[in-house]
Formats: structure tokens, C-alpha cells, sequence
């Protein structure tokens, strides 16, 4: 009954109210639900990760900041090969270090080439970016630093097959995408990426730009995470227009429609849950603390069900928000 309730309301105009009105009760401010929902994404898109990308997949990401989502395409893919990029120098000879066998870029892409200036966060370095962001009141140490901007379709070579990208960039995202354009295009990659209101305002970009270049030019859907693993029907601009402007989600998943190929670790266990009769049904320890799937059995291809992302919610490790 209540995945019923949410697909009811998820697909209505009251949508932004029942969030409000939930905050309301709960007691809770709008950054402690989204550091909450940042955390639940985080533990759905480590799945999709685990759900799409093989051991000899390539993928790429962009604002890879400590390297959470690095280190999940590293153990999905092994013998794949991986672009990092990193603005903030000391973050990516860290990563170098612990991932040699991944390219790291000490840079940041965009869609020019060319050195700028860099609000380096020191107190919040996920925060970082080429915008003065909102900080919600905390007072944070700022920095400013040049670091070097390229373009994506510069740095990979033409023949180079990306099958997912992470783009998290603090409102740069279509900067990042319109840098990438020929390789969006040619191979359709997977891409888990983040759009909040509060940060592409800074950039000027707006749900129909993204809508325009990911599903009219690349040929790409969008989804939320979530709504991905249960094998929910894709955003329509509507809809992603009144998600975005009312702040209910910040983190989404552009994927080629109707490919729901499965290539990874996760392929044929049910998405990593035990099937039992008609639907999938979840088993308690299929998560553990770092909030990745365990394999738990087989049983097909079955799309997960709202119990099932229940289930991801409850044993996700809350975490400040992170890249």
C-alpha cells in the first residue's frame, strides 16, 4: 500500500505539497532531508553501478572528488579503463595513488579550454566549485585557487567507449555535458548525474536545457535512481521541471531507453535481492555498512520493488554529502 501511495503521488501535482507537509510533521529542515536523501541516493546509485557496468566496462568520473564512486567502478569493472577528474590537486594525487591503474586528471572539465578561477570549499570540499554556492548559514572557508578546464571530447580519444560517466560538479553539469557532446552522442553512456536548483541557477541552466541535450540531442532518458531500479517509465520535462523547481531531488540517472542490459556483478540475482513468488522480495543483510549490494541468490531480471528500495534506504550509512 505505500509504494502504491507514492506512485499515486509521485505522479501529481501535489507532490511538492506532500514533501512540505511531511517536513512539516517530521520536524525537519529542508538540508536535513536532503542530506538524508543524499544518502539514500548514494546507496541507489552504488546499485545501479553494480547493475549496468561489467568487468571490462570504461567509465569516467567527473568531480571525483574522495573517490566514493570511483572505487565502486573500479571493483565493478577491473579490467575496464577509467578517467578521474579532480580540480582540487591534493584530492587527485590521493586518488592516483590509491587507483594507479585509473588516469587522473588534476583538472576540471567544462565546455571550453582554458585555466579559471576555483572556489576551493577547504572547510566542505564536496562544495567546492566556479560559483559562489549557498551555504544554508554555515560558515565555511573559502579559497580561491586557477586550476586548469578541458573539454571531455579533448581528453578521451574518439574511439574510447564510455558505459557510465558520474557527473558531480556543483551546478556545472551542462557545462560538463556540452564538453562531451561526441561522445554522449556516439556511445550513449550511462550517466548518474546531479541537477539542484540552487546550484544550476548560478550557471543559468534549467531543466528544459538539460532535458533538451541529454533526451533531444543525446537520445538519452532521465530518471531518478529509484525510480530506474523499479522499472518506473522516464521523467517527463513536466515533471522533472516541477521536481527541480520545488527542490524534491537532486540526483538522477540519464540511461539509453529500453536498455536495460545487465552486464555487472548485480546481473541476474534480482538486483541483488532473493526472488520469492511473482516479485521481488528483499532479504535483510543485503546491504552491508558501506551500503553495497551483496549477492543474495538468483532469480532473473526482476526490477526492484518499493519494499526492496525500503530495504537500501534503512541500511544506507548516513553521510554528509559528498561526491
Amino acid at each position: 500500500m505505500k509504494g502504491f501511495m507514492k506512485y499515486l503521488i509521485s505522479e501529481s501535482l501535489i507532490e511538492p505539497l506532500v514533501f512540505r507537509a511531511w517536513d512539516a510533521v517530521c520536524g525537519q529542515t529542508f538540508l536535513q532531508r536532503a542530506i538524508c536523501q543524499n544518502a539514500h541516493d548514494g546507496a541507489f546509485c552504488r546499485t545501479i553501478i553494480r547493475r549496468i557496468v561489467g568487468e571490462h566496462s570504461n567509465c569516467v568520473d567527473v568531480g571525483a572528488n574522495r573517490g566514493e564512486f570511483l572505487r565502486e567502478m573500479v571493483e565493478c569493472a577491473p579490467r575496464g579503463h577509467h578517467y578521474a577528474f579532480e580540480p582540487l590537486s591534493d584530492l587527485a594525487d590521493a586518488l592516483q595513488e590509491r587507483y594507479p591503474g585509473v588516469r587522473v586528471w588534476p583538472a576540471a572539465l567544462g565546455d571550453q579550454m582554458g585555466r579559471a578561477e576555483f572556489l576551493y570549499v577547504v572547510s566542505n570540499s564536496p562544495m567546492s566549485g566556479f560559483r559562489r554556492l549557498s551555504y544554508y548559514g554555515r560558515a565555511e572557508e573559502i579559497r580561491k585557487i586557477a586550476v586548469a578546464v578541458y573539454r571531455l571530447d579533448d581528453l578521451l580519444p574518439p574511439d574510447f567507449k564510455v558505459d557510465l560517466m558520474k557527473v558531480d560538479v556543483e551546478g556545472a553539469e551542462y557545462q560538463v555535458f556540452q564538453g562531451g557532446m561526441r561522445t554522449l552522442k556516439t556511445f550513449k553512456p550511462g550517466i548518474l548525474f546531479e541537477f539542484f536548483r540552487d546550484w544550476a541557477t548560478t550557471y543559468g541552466t534549467t531543466p528544459e536545457m538539460i532535458h533538451r541535450l541529454l533526451v533531444g540531442e543525446c537520445g538519452l532518458q532521465i530518471w531518478l535512481p529509484d525510480e530506474w531500479l523499479c522499472g518506473r517509465p522516464a521523467l517527463t520535462l513536466p515533471r522533472l521541471e516541477r521536481i527541480w523547481r520545488n527542490r524534491l531531488r537532486q540526483n538522477f540517472f540519464a540511461y539509453s531507453a529500453g536498455n536495460r542490459t545487465a552486464t555487472g556483478p548485480d546481473a541476474g540475482t534480482a538486483w541483488g535481492f532473493r526472488r520469492r513468488g511473482p516479485c521481488a522480495t528483499p532479504t535483510r543483510n543485503s546491504l552491508g555498512h558501506s551500503g553495497r549490494v551483496k549477492l543474495r541468490g538468483n532469480g532473473g531480471e526482476a526490477p526492484m520493488t518499493y519494499a526492496d528500495l525500503s530495504t537500501l534506504r534503512d541500511n544506507a550509512t548516513l553521510r554528509r554529502p559528498g561526491r
